[in-house]
């Protein structure tokens, strides 16, 4: 897995909508996600092979990945 997080980093979708005639402050983030490691070990994450070319000299290398948007 290549990440820039740690795998039990807290993720979170976004924050909601403001909704109309609202009090108070916005939210800043939404729900809480799975942890890297939870999504990792998932039967249900979708995973995407990726074959690149000239990975660090050698021919070729296929990589699966998996992909999505959260607020860390």
């Amino acid at each position: 897995m290549i990440t820039r997080l740690r795998l039990d980093a807290a993720l979170y979708k976004a924050p909601p909508p403001r909704r109309k005639g609202q009090h108070g402050r916005s939210r800043l983030k939404g729900d809480r996600l799975p942890s890297l490691k939870r999504v990792l070990d998932s039967k249900k994450t979708v995973w995407t092979r990726v074959v690149v070319s000239q990975w660090y000299n050698t021919q070729q290398r296929t990589l699966l990945t998996a992909t999505g948007t959260v607020l860390w």
